[in-house]
């Protein structure tokens, strides 16, 4: 049964609009953030491909409307009710067709007001006061302090607000984990495939005079990023894995060559990808079978790739028909892009690895490469890490065609040369990042798990027809409190 809950206008509420400057600043190579419309994903503001300014625009667009902790950012069009609040650390600018709302903390508490701009009923609000439009759907500024919202107790506010920021708060954590774990794994490639800094090492030091003994040496604090007093205690207290570090530092030569991409390591070659690898094409699914209800067989677009490389589950595309055998993902097929609809080529020619569900099946769309290796030396973390260098992106755009959409293909890609050697460094680099992937698809997973549990809570939260305890609100939950297993959390009654 749902609670009886008054309805009330935002405006009754408490709530302000604030709209923003009706023009756009001039984009900057650097600069502050400037939050457009595409930066409106899930709830949240992610600055991907967010345009930059001067801090003198930064400061000229703020004077009106200047984004402030846990206000709510609404889209006016484009995709009109679209919301996701902002974050303490923010600090961007508002675009066009972008207002703020924000609670007096009167009537709504403040965090709140998150969850209350988001499931069914606040989307019956926006459909009823939907202006439709030849080419944009659109809301207006003096339609929107009229949204109807229910009303709970300030009290039970707070612990809806509370549960729902805590599972979130924890999806949140698995993202800025696997940010980092995939920050060490593309250090990890620039130092060993593009800098060469344990071959740089060896010869600096055999320049110097010293020990071919000295030289192995240097490699292992180069590749371990210890020091000679670190590296000895490893060398006495773990020499299991001060054999392996040695090991590995002999994989790499003690001398340069000249190529045609300039100096690489001894006995390494330049090769194009497609002696390495093959491009699968996509499925042609049928839009007949195309589904707006959802279901577990996700088709995969363009738009499901990060810029700069990586897996990202925005506005899924749901199918519901037959599947050919071959074209059904499995967990860590590696993927790229082939078309993209921007201007720029925002994720044109970036990889992306299929994450692990137990929910979710992975389609081989069209316009999207599979990835099928021919070397078994090497593997899927090193060809992920090449798709996402500067240089291939630079070969990617100067070879693209079309100027609405961008496409490449699978020649194009393959044509690509990278440097890679013969001694079986690649493999390594491979072991290293699977212990970073595997923590990677766990937290994806987790996440996930997470995400389900929120969404079915939410519009039974704000209902009334799931209630919290009297107990008060947690400022910041433990995870026993949130979820471990699928477990509603602790605070709510079924």
């Amino acid at each position: 049964m749902c609670a009886d809950w008054p309805l009330v206008t935002l405006k009754e509420a408490g709530v302000s609009l604030i709209d923003c400057d009706h023009k756009t600043p001039k984009a900057q190579e650097e600069g502050f953030p400037y939050v457009g419309i595409p930066q409106l994903k899930d709830g949240r503001i992610t600055l991907d491909g967010a345009r930059l300014i001067t801090e003198d625009d930064f400061h000229h667009w703020r004077r009106k409307a200047a984004p402030s902790e846990n206000d709510i950012i609404l889209s006016r069009r484009c995709n009109p009710g679209e919301t996701a609040y902002v974050s303490k650390e923010m600090n961007i600018a508002l675009g066009q067709n972008l207002v703020l709302l924000r609670s007096n903390g009167e009537k709504i508490y403040p965090p709140f007001l998150r969850w209350a701009t988001q499931g069914r009923f606040w989307w019956e609000q926006v459909n009823k006061f939907i202006n439709v439009g030849a080419v944009f759907n659109s809301l207006k500024c003096a339609d929107i302090p009229n949204f109807e919202i229910k009303l709970p107790p300030f009290d039970i506010q707070k612990r809806i607000a509370n549960i729902l920021g805590g599972l979130d708060k924890q999806i949140e954590n698995n993202a800025q984990t696997n940010q980092t774990l995939e920050a060490i794994a593309q250090t990890l490639f620039k130092s060993w495939f593009v800098d060469f800094d344990p071959v740089k090492a060896k010869l600096s030091v055999l320049a110097a005079g010293g020990s071919a003994e000295e030289a192995e040496r240097a490699a292992m604090c180069a590749i371990s990023a210890r020091d000679e007093a670190s590296l000895n205690t490893l060398q006495t207290e773990q020499p299991e894995a001060y054999a392996e570090l040695a090991g590995t530092a002999a994989l790499f030569p003690s001398a340069m060559q000249d190529s045609e991409l300039g100096e690489i390591p001894e006995g390494w070659e330049v090769s194009p990808l497609g002696s390495l690898i093959d491009i699968k094409h996509g499925f042609a699914f049928k839009g007949e079978y195309f589904s707006t209800e959802p279901t577990k067989n996700i088709l995969l677009t363009p738009g499901n790739f990060r810029i700069g490389g990586g897996f990202k589950a925005d506005k899924l595309k749901y199918y519901n028909g037959p599947i050919p055998e071959n074209y059904l993902l499995s967990h860590n097929d590696l993927l790229v892009t082939m078309t993209d609809l921007s201007k720029a080529g925002d994720t044109l020619g970036y990889p992306a690895l299929i994450p692990n569900s137990k929910y979710l099946c992975y389609l081989h769309n069209q316009r999207l490469g599979k990835v099928v290796f021919k070397n078994k030396l090497i593997g899927k973390e090193f060809i992920y890490q090449c798709l996402t260098t500067k240089v291939y992106r630079n070969e990617v755009l100067a070879t693209a065609t079309g100027s609405t959409v961008k496409h490449t293909s699978p020649k194009k890609i393959l044509a690509y040369q990278v440097i890679h050697s013969k001694s079986g460094v690649e493999r390594v680099f491979e072991q290293h990042c699977q212990k970073l992937t595997q923590t990677v698809s766990m937290n994806e997973l987790n996440s996930l798990t997470l995400a389900k549990l929120r969404d079915t809570l939410l519009p039974k939260l704000l209902s009334g027809e799931l209630t919290v305890t009297n107990t008060p609100p947690k400022a910041n939950p433990p995870e026993s409190d949130m979820l471990n297993a699928g477990s509603v959390p602790a605070e709510v009654i079924v």
